[in-house]
């Protein structure tokens, strides 16, 4: 028996060298991108459909709060991909996470619906560790709410008011809590992964980040939120909130010495904690917008105005 063995001798690869593009194929790549850039700005004109709130219309695409941006909603990445002929498949990866937690790392893969040919993907996660998902407000129920209220708010003196088992009632915020409840978000949390990896991969594959950014991930939780939300407030209760709003501002600056950056983190501090899925929205905001910022309500101002008691007396002390 021979004690040779047989040796596999692999030849390293070189490598590739890349062949350059004569002129007409460079024109034809050219004419290729000008036309599925022209495509994006034709379907954004005439096939999506802008957000209005105060019309109550959502829309396939809206404004980013204190800019000019606009952020695209699932709805209208679908329409895009219908007008490139683009579908779609996900893969997703469920990651176990400590005390319960989890998270979902989703990737959507663009196919051209002819052929079949790969033409990209998105990527996009989501995890019952983000603020929203991870903390519930820990409420005191103060009692019913009364008719009267439905005509003058203020009467609520810096309560909030809550729907609980399909009756109004007046209640303090005590905190935030850890959310019990985890299981119940798996399919949201699932949904919500889906739809960042989806609009992300269709701005990406289609080169539309000229027109659109990615959804701030909180539009679908905003509009469910404010299903719940009462009447809008009475012109008289809006004009006094926004003479509070100054009042405070004012105070800040006299009773703690402090600028308006300090401010507009405190602010922050009380919109992450009455509500915490306008808090993505309010942390782009400056100082001016953040004073006459719509979503402001008598219960948030009474939390604002004990904060900047809190801060001076401390800055006191």
């Amino acid at each position: 028996m021979s004690d040779d063995k047989a040796v596999a001798v692999v030849e390293p690869v070189k490598d590739l060298e890349l062949q350059p593009m004569s002129t007409e194929e460079i024109k034809r790549r050219v004419e290729r991108v000008k036309s599925e850039v022209l495509l994006v700005d034709t379907i954004k004109k005439d096939l999506l459909i802008e957000e209005d709130e105060k019309k109550g219309i959502i829309g396939d695409y809206g404004t980013i709060p204190g800019t000019k941006k606009k952020m695209l909603y699932k709805s209208g990445a679908e329409k895009i991909c219908m007008a490139f002929k683009m579908t779609y498949e996900y893969e997703f990866t469920h990651i176990d996470l400590p005390n319960g937690h989890f998270k979902y790392v989703i990737k959507t893969i663009f196919r051209d619906a002819n052929t079949g040919a790969f033409l990209g993907h998105g990527l996009g996660s989501c995890s019952s560790m983000e603020t929203k998902y991870r903390y519930r407000l820990d409420y005191e129920t103060v009692g019913d709410v009364p008719q009267e209220y439905w005509k003058d708010r203020s009467i609520a003196a810096g309560m909030q008011v809550k729907k609980i088992d399909g009756m109004w009632k007046y209640v303090k915020i005590k905190g935030k809590v850890e959310n019990p409840d985890l299981g119940d978000l798996d399919n949201t949390i699932l949904k919500i992964g889906k739809k960042r990896s989806f609009v992300d991969g269709t701005i990406t594959r289609t080169g539309s980040g000229n027109n659109f950014e990615p959804d701030l991930d909180d539009h679908i939780e905003r509009k469910e939120e404010k299903k719940n939300d009462p009447a809008p407030l009475p012109a008289k209760v809006e004009d006094s909130i926004a003479k509070r709003l100054d009042a405070a501002a004012k105070d800040w600056v006299v009773k703690t010495k402090l600028g308006e950056a300090d401010f507009l983190n405190t602010c922050f501090d009380v919109v992450e904690l009455v509500k915490p899925t306008f808090a993505q929205d309010f942390k782009r905001l400056t100082y001016k917008q953040a004073i006459r910022w719509p979503e402001w309500d008598v219960g948030m101002l009474a939390s604002l105005e004990k904060k900047i008691g809190e801060v001076a007396a401390a800055g006191n002390a």
